[in-house]
């Protein structure tokens, strides 16, 4: 080979090497932007238990009954959705700044923590839910006062203060 077609093949391979690397990035950067673009608000759904009925089932944690006189929030979560991931640590927050709330998680594979709810699978089918994340808030008595299907930490937020009439935390 005579060294013009050798330059030329190492430069065709390093243009190749690097358009490689900008598809890489740019399938990363549309994952990215994929995460962050989410709807507005909870998706209302046709699953779960009817609005303003009591739940039509009694939920048990490692620390009692759900609800105990009080507001709860109840947030389903499955092993294999990548959303439910990105939320769990921020259930520890909803906590911290509803404090008149109680707030459970419910894993499809089963409780794993002391506030969680046990049942796993069996308690998705007695409710209803069909799809993860998704999210009721229950009132006082004990009635379904808000349901949907959350992608996000503002979207619990904005599900809870519509259903409960509290104020979102942060705001005025």
């Amino acid at each position: 080979m005579s060294p013009p077609w050798i330059v030329a093949f190492v430069a065709l391979c390093a243009v190749v090497a690097t358009l490689v690397v900008v598809v890489l990035a740019l399938i990363r950067q549309v994952g990215v932007l994929h995460v962050r673009l989410r709807p507005a608000g909870a998706q209302p759904a046709g699953e779960g238990p009817v609005l303003g009925v009591r739940l039509p089932v009694a939920l048990h944690t490692g620390a009692g009954t759900v609800p105990a006189g009080r507001p709860a929030a109840l947030l389903f979560t499955s092993p294999t959705c990548a959303i439910c991931a990105e939320l769990a640590p921020s259930f520890a927050a909803l906590v911290r700044e509803y404090r008149d709330l109680d707030v459970h998680h419910v894993p499809h594979d089963g409780a794993h923590g002391p506030g969680d709810v046990l049942g796993g699978a069996a308690v998705f089918r007695a409710l209803e839910v069909r799809s993860t994340p998704y999210a009721i808030v229950v009132d006082h008595d004990g009635s379904v006062a808000g349901k949907g299907i959350v992608n996000s930490l503002e979207q619990v937020e904005m599900l809870i203060s519509r259903a409960l009439g509290v104020q979102e935390p942060g705001s005025v």
